[in-house]
């Protein structure tokens, strides 16, 4: 779906599924024997680390070694690892967080972040907007990113400043009958339709977990 070395931002309300997009991303790198690391400003690490079991990734599957969640959203005192935690308002000491988590594991490292709206509350938008042109060439250099952006907390302007830094451009939306869709609007120099696609989050077999179903129109699955 995405090149090889890549940044892209999603952009969505939070209930159209970015979430779900994101644990599904990083439990598809994960599965497949790849590493992440995940900066998490808006849920606590035992809620993603249950989406990924969802998602079929065994415990084993997402050790420290492989899998490594910096928090920005819990209480630093309530965690016991205090390296993986990072206040939102401090861009410098995070950038530099996800540097030595990125380099203390074997290529390729996917960098996943939700979300950068978060930062936004503590800090300026063009302050948020060279982290994130810094946290994207910092992340191609070993593997990609993939970042969260919720609309509605910014402005038009902003999100395409934003987007510009991105290789590519994911957008997701949920109707007024609470089904959501996703679309790629663009993907660095790849030619692509964009187009919006029905998409949910289906139970399969335990040993596989649940998967995330793509319906194109008429029904058809991916």
């Amino acid at each position: 779906m995405f090149p090889e070395r890549y940044s892209v931002l999603v952009v969505g309300l939070p209930d159209a599924g970015i979430l779900d997009f994101l644990t599904y991303l990083a439990s598809f790198y994960l599965r497949s024997g790849q590493n992440v690391v995940m900066v998490e400003t808006d849920t606590s690490k035992a809620f993603i680390r249950r989406q990924l079991r969802n998602f079929g990734v065994k415990n084993g599957e997402c050790e420290d070694s492989s899998f490594v969640v910096i928090d920005c959203f819990s209480e630093a005192s309530s965690l016991d690892n205090r390296d993986q935690y990072c206040s939102p308002s401090d861009l410098p000491e995070l950038l530099e967080k996800i540097k030595a988590a990125q380099e203390s594991t074997s290529e390729p490292v996917r960098i996943i972040f939700d979300s950068l709206s978060s930062l936004q509350i503590y800090s300026e938008h063009d302050k948020v907007k060279d982290f994130l042109a810094r946290l994207s060439d910092l992340s191609k250099r070993r593997g990609s990113l993939a970042v969260s952006l919720h609309e509605g907390m910014h402005s038009k302007e902003q999100i395409k400043s934003l987007s510009d830094l991105c290789d590519g451009l994911i957008e997701m939306r949920v109707d007024a009958k609470r089904k959501r869709y996703v679309r790629i609007s663009k993907m660095g120099d790849m030619e692509i339709e964009s187009k919006w696609v029905l998409f949910d989050v289906e139970p399969s077999a335990p040993a596989g977990g649940a998967a995330l179903v793509w319906k194109r129109e008429g029904g058809e699955e991916e």
